[in-house]
């Protein structure tokens, strides 16, 4: 073994390193959790992502270890008013938290996601949206959680003025033309969906039974692609699936069906 000439004297006084800050320079592994899917009783390793909803809200999606998405977590905290929206502490102050509250859905498809954000420290629950058709908690995301943040808002000046519009109190459920408006001016991301909504869309496909949609958001689309009937979740199921109304009506124009917008998907 060679010794290198420039090493020090036994007389030198070697220079201190700080382990702590050699350590903080580390960045930190994502943190990669088991997922077990209710649809299809499998296990998928899953990491956690912030992102940005259009109205400027705090959004929260999980994605696979390979990148794909597996599952949206989130919807808009636009979507419902302050009037529809309480708090486990009366003197809870919306203001103060607004940058990481968010509304989970836990339910058509989303079974058991509040539960695992839950049991992992991710997200606590600090209240509920009470609608017509199903409850949506509203969470606060963990304080000391350092999530993977990629922002699909627009310029800072639009985004200012969507977060201001976001959380103003204004009753957006049914959408106002106003809003549908500016969902249409913004480009929807056509993602890749998870596996289980995959599997699921395949099923509708080859068996053209709506019974197949139950457990998705996706039958509110079928609904209005079908029979022209738009249900208070089909702004939902178009947020989920990366559509927005304006495109699901040329798509009618052009005598498309579910079934049409289905294979769309699944070709993601």
């Amino acid at each position: 073994m060679s010794i290198p000439d420039d090493q020090p004297g036994a007389g030198s006084i070697p220079n201190p390193v700080n382990i702590a800050d050699r350590s903080a320079s580390i960045p930190a592994r994502p943190t990669t959790y088991d997922y077990v899917c209710a649809t299809d009783g499998k296990t998928y390793k899953v990491l956690p992502k912030q992102f940005t909803h259009r109205d400027g809200s705090c959004g929260l999606r999980l994605k696979l270890e390979n990148g794909e998405r597996f599952m949206q977590c989130s919807i808009r905290f636009s979507s419902y008013s302050q009037l529809v929206r309480s708090y486990t502490e009366p003197d809870f102050d919306e203001n103060q938290h607004i940058t990481k509250l968010m509304l989970i859905k836990d339910s058509e498809g989303n079974e058991g996601c509040l539960d695992f954000l839950t049991k992992n420290d991710i997200v606590k629950v600090v209240g509920k949206v009470e609608s017509g058709l199903v409850d949506f908690p509203i969470v606060l995301l963990t304080a000391d959680r350092k999530l993977g943040k990629k922002s699909i808002g627009l310029s800072s000046a639009d985004s200012l003025s969507a977060r201001i519009a976001a959380f103003s109190g204004r009753v957006l459920v049914p959408p106002s033309k106003t809003f549908q408006q500016f969902l249409s001016e913004g480009m929807k991301t056509k993602e890749a969906m998870p596996p289980p909504q995959v599997k699921l869309l395949k099923n509708y496909v080859a068996n053209h039974d709506p019974k197949t949609l139950e457990y998705s958001s996706f039958k509110h689309i079928a609904i209005f692609m079908d029979h022209g009937q738009q249900t208070p979740r089909l702004e939902v199921a178009c947020s989920d699936f990366g559509y927005t109304l304006q495109e699901l009506e040329q798509l009618r124009l052009e005598n498309k069906r579910s079934i049409d917008v289905a294979f769309d998907v699944i070709l993601r």
